[in-house]
């Protein structure tokens, strides 16, 4: 028997048991779906980190005070380092980091602000007038911090979108004076909408000259100083100077961490890329378990088709035309269980990236043929079993069968 006819007998035996068929082939459907679902939302994800991490700066090199010895992406516990980063260290990054454009201090701490009879808690960000460059945010109306600011430590601020909204309405909060810490500080700049950015609400902060912030909070130690390279090639030459110029600063000693952004992110991806792995393997279960219903209806099939079996070997089907008609059919139930699975995992992808967010799911087309690959497998594998068990059935024990 040909391939082509054992696919017929297979499609005809399909079509004589639809309902049992279908039911069937939505076992690898499921689990088809599942492994491309799950894939997407990692791979979504990573993008999306990705993102996040891009819209704070890109050739961004962060410094942190404190030195690990074990190296990791995320340097030190904010506040565990004993020896400071300064302003003083700033100025000199600025003035020697030929291989830098912008160099800003930062620091930050959590404030109830007041205008009129409103109030609001907000993380308030010392910085100067580098930070827009650094971190690439920009004003929508008004000014950031001017140099002049900076270096004085006049009381002037730039609020979010969140804190516009919050304190002012519709009202324009230029030159109004916001009370942060019972200090009134004068308000300059409207910060462009950012949104959510790696579980900071950049919309809901307010900015001061960092020598404002140094007397406001009577702290003189920064929380770090962030850093933009002249290019994304001169990264590790940029990192390597601001080494040599902090080291030279502090005595020959590095008790100060650095963290390049390529190196934050290849951290997430591998966790990430190790996550999605285990989130397929997982999806990949439930493959298994449309395979060992494969095998359960062969065996039924087997079974209840035990006479038609018997008759076949009895005018000339040998046992390899047997075993050739069952693994079609269990073939044909997997492959097609894949193809419906494949459209069930675009369109649920499809329908979770038209959601109103910003994350969508990416489903690489080699996970794709990966996970029908396997589906197809899977029907083959389960159902050797029972086509061997059709093969070896006696014709003349088949035919007295009832």
């Amino acid at each position: 028997m040909k391939w082509w006819m054992s696919l017929s007998t297979a499609t005809e035996a399909m079509r004589r048991h639809l309902l049992r068929s279908i039911l069937t082939m939505l076992g690898i459907a499921i689990g088809v779906s599942a492994v491309m679902l799950l894939v997407g939302l990692g791979e979504g994800v990573k993008d999306f980190i990705s993102g996040e991490f891009n819209a704070l700066g890109t050739n961004m090199i962060i410094i942190q005070p404190g030195r690990t010895e074990t190296k990791t992406a995320f340097g030190p516990p904010p506040g565990g380092a004993q020896r400071r980063l300064t302003l003083e260290d700033t100025n000199a990054l600025q003035r020697r980091g030929s291989l830098l454009t912008a160099v800003t201090p930062l620091m930050l701490g959590t404030n109830r602000i007041r205008f009129a009879n409103r109030e609001r808690d907000v993380t308030v960000i010392g910085t100067d007038e580098q930070f827009t460059r650094v971190l690439s945010v920009g004003v929508i109306s008004g000014q950031f911090i001017r140099h002049d600011a900076s270096v004085t430590g006049r009381r002037v601020c730039a609020i979010g979108q969140t804190v516009k909204t919050e304190l002012f309405g519709d009202r324009s909060p230029l030159g109004a004076l916001l009370e942060i810490n019972r200090s009134r500080f004068r308000i300059v700049g409207i910060m462009e909408a950012k949104g959510e950015t790696l579980g900071f609400n950049m919309d809901d902060m307010v900015f001061i000259p960092v020598k404002a912030f140094q007397k406001l909070f009577d702290e003189t130690s920064l929380f770090g100083i962030r850093a933009k390279a002249r290019s994304k090639e001169e990264l590790d030459a940029a990192m390597e100077q601001v080494t040599q110029i902090l080291k030279r600063r502090h005595h020959g000693n590095v008790d100060f961490t650095l963290i390049s952004q390529a190196a934050m992110m290849s951290s997430m991806d591998t966790i990430l890329d190790m996550v999605t792995r285990s989130l397929a393997g997982i999806a990949a279960i439930s493959l298994l378990v449309g395979g060992i219903g494969i095998m359960n209806i062969m065996l039924v099939s087997v079974a209840e088709r035990t006479q038609e079996i018997g008759l076949r070997k009895a005018v000339g089907a040998r046992r390899r035309d047997i075993l050739r008609q069952f693994l079609a059919e269990s073939a044909a139930m997997s492959t097609l269980g894949g193809v419906l699975g494949i459209a069930v995992g675009y369109g649920g992808g499809a329908a979770i990236s038209a959601l109103p967010w910003s994350f969508r799911m990416i489903i690489p087309p080699s996970m794709v043929a990966l996970a029908f690959g396997f589906s197809a497998a899977v029907g083959v594998v389960f159902g050797v079993y029972p086509a061997i068990r059709a093969g070896k059935l006696d014709p003349i024990v088949a035919l007295r069968h009832e």
